[in-house]
């Protein structure tokens, strides 16, 4: 997504990265983020280590996304 007003926020989970992205704020519509894990999302459950990382890095990149729209 390359459109005017999307925000996208990146970090690793071990051998993966996750890209979170979220489209421009429009009053009264309803938003999707979208999270993309690259090469291609775990086909199994995240080790304790990798879910820290997880959370730890949505929390920062919800975080920096809250700060960049306001």
């Amino acid at each position: 997504m390359s459109a005017e007003g999307v925000i996208t926020r990146t970090w690793q989970v071990g051998r993966w990265t996750v890209t979170l992205t979220v489209p421009p704020l429009v009053r009264g519509a309803v938003r999707h983020a979208h999270a993309e894990w690259t090469p291609s999302m775990p086909d199994r459950p995240l080790t304790p280590a990798e879910q820290h990382q997880y959370e730890t890095g949505l929390q920062a990149a919800l975080g920096s996304m809250a700060r960049a729209e306001s």
